[in-house]
């Protein structure tokens, strides 16, 4: 049910998915996995404190201490801890070296906060320890190149795992992969995949802003800010349920500045500027939506900072979100450099 919740956007499956956690500490008061999934709720729902109690309540007893520790990591991580965060999920990877998930939730997290050599040292490391048939590791190698700018590679990886395609986030990331490369049928390759992708996951604002984008580059602009806007209700759903969530406010004043709802996403640029931890993901979605609005200074600043984080300048150079800026001298000096 929790997992549904995510899934659909499902505020009654959630509280459902609460109940039936809650009954199940009734019965058993001591069942690790209850507390777990309780946690998993509270953390979902806002309630930080309450899901690292239930998560450390679980630890002594639950019979997969790194599962406990990964789910531990991503509490702190909500929580805004990130050093607690990765202390947690590379103890996961210490109880358990040869489980591959434990591998691929570290460099999950190390490359969402700009850490993109661990992160790919990381999901190395997985799909060593994985079985050869599981495509996910491999898929996540071509995320990280993705992320670092290694197109080409990137989509050889993609293309290479069974298809059809059944993951949105594969279906996305192979887009993605297109629409930033020089291959002669990028759009219609992107089209395809970010369609898919949608189809596979139609609750998903990423994938539909995604899409947005992808319609805003071939200057089908209406059709873009359907999409926009679909993105930013679907994010307002997920926000009434845990409105002080960091990223899900990132996201929302992000494709607001996309919709073109500028008043709305600059009233919250203060907010997340205090609230998101400074890494390179995070100061890279800020220089969007300064960029985006206008606020030409405020993203040469930010981009300043996501690149001292490592974000990928080749891919900076060709993002729409900066073309307001391509003439500015300060902006062609950030990313002269091959990165």
């Amino acid at each position: 049910l929790w997992e549904i919740s995510l899934r659909d956007v499902d505020r009654a499956a959630l509280e459902d998915a609460e109940d039936h956690a809650e009954r199940a500490r009734e019965l058993a008061p001591e069942l690790p996995e209850a507390r777990l999934a309780l946690a998993r709720i509270y953390r979902t729902t806002g309630r930080q404190d309450a899901a690292v109690t239930e998560v450390e309540a679980a630890l002594a007893d639950h019979p997969r201490a790194d599962e406990v520790q990964r789910e531990l990591g991503r509490s702190y991580e909500r929580a805004g801890d990130l050093e607690a965060a990765e202390r947690s999920l590379r103890a996961a990877t210490s109880l358990r070296p040869d489980d591959w998930i434990n591998w691929n939730v570290l460099g999950n997290f190390l490359a969402d906060h700009g850490k993109y050599e661990e992160a790919g040292e990381a999901y190395t490391r997985s799909a060593e320890v994985a079985p050869p048939d599981l495509p996910m590791p491999r898929e996540k190698l071509a995320t990280y190149g993705l992320q670092v700018g290694e197109i080409d590679a990137a989509i050889e990886i993609y293309e290479s795992l069974p298809k059809p395609i059944r993951s949105p986030r594969l279906a996305s990331n192979l887009a993605t992969a297109y629409f930033f490369s020089e291959h002669p049928e990028k759009w219609e390759r992107a089209e395809e995949n970010y369609l898919l992708a949608v189809r596979l996951s139609p609750q998903d604002p990423m994938y539909q802003a995604n899409l947005g984008d992808l319609y805003q580059r071939l200057e089908q602009t209406d059709k873009a800010l359907e999409r926009y806007r679909l993105s930013c209700e679907l994010l307002e759903m997920q926000v009434a349920d845990d409105p002080d969530d960091p990223q899900l406010l990132s996201d929302l004043a992000f494709y607001s500045a996309k919709a073109n709802n500028c008043a709305r996403s600059l009233s919250m640029a203060p907010q997340l500027e205090d609230l998101l931890p400074d890494t390179g993901p995070n100061a890279h979605v800020m220089a969007y939506i300064y960029a985006l609005c206008g606020a030409s200074d405020a993203a040469i600043d930010a981009l300043a900072r996501a690149i001292a984080h490592g974000v990928s300048t080749e891919l900076i150079r060709q993002e729409d979100e900066f073309r307001s800026l391509r003439d500015r001298p300060d902006f062609k000096a950030l990313v002269a450099g091959g990165g």
